[in-house]
Formats: C-alpha cells, sequence, structure tokens
C-alpha cells in the first residue's frame, strides 16, 4: 500500500515541477505560484507518508528523491523575481560607467575597455 502512494507522491512533485518549467519559456508563470508550492509540498507529504506505511528500500529511494526534488523546487520558486523597469540602456547608447571584477579579482572599469570589442550578456533575473 505504500509504494502505490510514494509513486503518487513522485508524480505529484514531478507534474508540478514540470508544469511551472514549462511555463518558463513563454513567460506565462504565475506572479505567485501558490498552486505549484502546494503540488510539491502534497507530493513530498504523500512520499513521506508512503514510507511511514511500507519502509523499504525502494519506497525509501523513492522518496528521498521526491523530497528532494520538490526541496530543490521550492527553493527555487522562493527566489524573488527582479521588480518591472525599464531599461536604461539601448542598443548604441553609450556605456554607463561601471566597475566589476575579474577571474584574478582585479578591479576592471569601463575605461579599461575602451577601444576593445565588449559583449555584455545579462539575465534577465525571472525567478
Amino acid at each position: 500500500m505504500g509504494l502505490p502512494i510514494a509513486i503518487a507522491g513522485f508524480v505529484v512533485t514531478s507534474g508540478s515541477s514540470l508544469h511551472y518549467l514549462r511555463s518558463i519559456p513563454t513567460e506565462s508563470f504565475p506572479e505567485n505560484p501558490w498552486v505549484h508550492r502546494l503540488g510539491l509540498a502534497s507530493g513530498a507529504v504523500l512520499s513521506l507518508v508512503g514510507v511511514g506505511l511500507a519502509p523499504g528500500l525502494l519506497t525509501g529511494v523513492l522518496a528521498a528523491l521526491t523530497v528532494g526534488f520538490a526541496a530543490f523546487h521550492l527553493h527555487v520558486l522562493s527566489q524573488h523575481a527582479l521588480p518591472p523597469a525599464e531599461p536604461t540602456v539601448g542598443p548604441g547608447d553609450p556605456l554607463p560607467p561601471f566597475s566589476l571584477l575579474d577571474e584574478h579579482g582585479e578591479a576592471v572599469t569601463r575605461d579599461d575597455l575602451r577601444g576593445r570589442r565588449l559583449l555584455i550578456k545579462l539575465f534577465r533575473g525571472h525567478w
């Protein structure tokens, strides 16, 4: 009886995660993904109930995977998105002054890069 419940928990957790992850490329995910959080938590609880009802290696491994998977995705969902804002720099605009650390811990400024080709890739930070 415990193994089918643990499998159901894994399916619920996986389905909730996959549903959320499929929405990322289309940027159609909800502002507050409470349904996904509920699905992840419910799946983890089901798996733990399955272990309680029928302790065993297979049920334990499945529950451990489910709980770990749910914990990771709950952590990802807890990350705050950047507030909506208009870009301050557009293509062809002059580069604003900045200072960053390179791989050796040395400061690199905009002026250090003057006259060189430069590609800056920024992550939009949705999650």
